[in-house]
């Protein structure tokens, strides 16, 4: 995940999406993830009821339906004034290597 204040853009490689999307599956998860810049995070949701729940500062609420969308790279949603847009995972990690995704419920790690 990278965030671009300049432009109000966070960009979502393929992994992040998945994850997010997994999360929703997993009942102890908090279906959290923060950038590594630390300055904003996004959290998967069922609705977007619960996108509303959640919509606080710092943190982007993406609905189940958004993440089937930015499940092909290339696509775009936006969220309360912030365009997030799916790119391939070499985007990201050519530099550096992908953050660690945890999952409560079977205590995985990938």
């Amino acid at each position: 995940m990278k965030w671009i204040p300049d432009i109000d853009t966070l960009e979502l490689t393929e992994r992040n999406v998945q994850a997010l999307t997994d999360k929703l599956d997993d009942p102890l998860s908090a279906r959290t993830i923060r950038s590594p810049c630390g300055e904003i995070m996004v959290t998967a949701v069922p609705g977007a009821g619960a996108a509303e729940a959640v919509a606080a500062p710092g943190t982007v609420p993406l609905t189940r339906g958004q993440l089937e969308e930015l499940a092909m790279v290339g696509a775009e949603v936006r969220v309360a004034g912030i365009r997030v847009i799916a790119v391939p995972d070499e985007a990201h990690y050519g530099d550096r290597a992908p953050g660690t995704v945890y999952m409560p419920s079977t205590g995985e790690s990938y």
